[in-house]
């Protein structure tokens, strides 16, 4: 883990000046750029001569999704800055990266969250931002894809998509980057470098804005006992937002299978998932929270799901197990809805179609009872 400092200003950061300020606190050696998808590398020398790292920092334009806590005290920001220091670096890291964050923080008009001590530093004062600790439940979206769909042109497709039906859920921001909200080659940068990873398992999140939290990615490329090799998305939404409005529900219906259609999904679902913990922005689960799937793939879910889209090759194998609940067809799958509203699993177990037995998440994850995602 590393020691992070999160700083909103309103003014422009520009390299110059901080490396100005940095020249103010000794004999250090500043590299790199301070620009988007890039940062600056300070070091100091060590005993035998050679730089040692001390911290790095990276800058974004703020579009949407900045940290609560400055949010509150910089409403107007239009800069962040991420300043951390890798574990194991000399403690005067640790001195120096506040002692920049309060530099940087004046100098542009600003103010500083350090998210070890959840302490917010403006204006020279220190304060503990007020929190709000509740239990929600989630309306979770999750799709899973066959590998040879998880193509170059996916992360434009799924952000096409999300414009058109919920602009809220568009990637605002991941890993210090933001995402401009009219240019998707940012967001699709950032996916292609991870998906470029070459391991067995990868995965990425993003942020997004209220009422979505995030998106998340998982890729398996490999087979094993939990599950055949297969890339998944998933979306989770607060589901209050939904409560009051007929038209938020339809939308999120279209984004739903408008994402199955579009990325090509195998199989995917959306299901309330109750007693989440939410402070602030943050996401927790306990023993209290209700259970949740995997995003790797071991067959169909053992539990009723309020949306439901069946794809190939899933779409023929269930028809016949179908025949008593209102379905779409599609050239590319089978859309179940049950009920205008989300409705939560004991509410949908009366009603869900029973689905045959092979084809769903065995006890001990036998994946070769599952049909190939090709």
């Amino acid at each position: 883990m590393s020691f992070d400092l999160l700083i909103a200003v309103r003014d422009e950061v520009t390299q110059e000046r901080v490396v100005a300020l940095l020249a103010g606190f000794g004999d250090l050696i500043v590299d790199g750029l301070l620009e988007p998808d890039s940062n600056l590398v300070v070091s100091t020398i060590g005993p035998e001569g050679t730089p040692m790292g001390l911290a790095t920092i990276e800058t974004a334009r703020v579009y949407d999704d900045l940290e609560p806590e400055l949010e509150a005290v910089v409403p107007d920001a239009r800069w962040s800055l991420l300043i951390s220091v890798p574990y194991g670096a000399r403690p005067g890291g640790v001195r120096l990266a506040q002692r920049l964050a309060r530099s940087i923080a004046r100098e542009y008009h600003g103010a500083v969250y350090d998210p070890q001590a959840d302490e917010i530093v403006s204006g020279g004062r220190r304060t503990r931002p007020s929190v709000a600790v509740e239990r929600i439940a989630l309306l979770e979206a999750e799709w899973f894809f066959p590998l040879s769909h998880l193509l170059p042109e996916t992360p434009a497709r799924l952000v096409a998509i999300l414009r058109s039906t919920m602009p809220e859920a568009v990637p605002v921001r991941a890993e210090g980057r933001s995402f401009h909200p009219d240019r998707v080659e940012e967001f699709a940068a950032f996916w292609q470098e991870k998906a470029a990873l070459d391991e067995d398992q990868t995965s990425w999140r993003w942020a997004a804005a209220a009422p979505f939290f995030e998106g998340a990615v998982y890729i398996r490329r490999e087979p094993s006992r939990s599950g055949v090799p297969v890339w998944s998305l998933s979306l989770p939404c607060d589901v209050r937002s939904l409560d009051q409005s007929a038209d938020a529900v339809q939308r999120y219906v279209t984004l739903f299978i408008e994402v199955a259609r579009g990325l090509g999904a195998a199989f995917g679902c959306s299901y309330i998932r109750r007693n989440y913990i939410l402070k602030r922005r943050t996401l927790a689960v306990d023993s209290k929270t209700e259970k949740g799937t995997v995003l790797s793939w071991g067959g169909l879910r053992d539990f009723p799901t309020w949306l439901t889209w069946f794809g190939e090759p899933y779409r023929d194998l269930v028809r016949g197990a179908l025949s008593t609940v209102p379905i779409l067809e599609y050239e590319t799958g089978i859309f179940l809805r049950l009920g205008e509203q989300p409705r939560s699993r004991d509410e949908l177990q009366p009603w869900f179609p029973t689905l045959p037995p092979q084809l769903i998440t065995p006890p001990e994850a036998l994946a070769e009872v599952i049909p190939p995602l090709e």
